[in-house]
C-alpha cells in the first residue's frame, strides 16, 4: 500500500544487470522463490533481469540476488 489513505503503489520496473550468474538460471530460482510476489523477464545478451514487483519484494529480491551474483570457481 501507499501508505495510510493513500492509493496502493504500482509496483515500477527495475532492470539488474548480473556480473557473474547467468540471468536465465538466477530468474528460474528467483522464480521459485518469489512466485507471484514478482514478474521476471530475462535478457540473455546483456544478462539482465527485469523485475516488477513492490518495494517490499523488491529489496528482498535484491538482497538474495547480492548472494546468488557471486564469482564461483571453475568446474573442473
Amino acid at each position: 500500500p501507499g501508505g495510510p489513505g493513500g492509493p496502493p503503489r504500482n509496483p515500477g520496473l527495475t532492470v539488474l544487470t548480473l556480473k557473474h550468474a547467468e540471468s536465465v538460471e538466477t530468474a528460474k530460482v528467483l522464480q521459485q522463490v518469489f512466485g507471484s510476489k514478482a514478474d521476471l523477464a530475462v535478457d540473455p545478451r546483456t544478462n539482465q533481469i527485469i523485475v516488477r514487483a513492490n518495494d517490499d519484494t523488491l529489496r528482498e529480491l535484491k538482497t538474495l540476488l547480492e548472494q546468488l551474483d557471486v564469482q564461483v570457481p571453475p568446474k573442473r
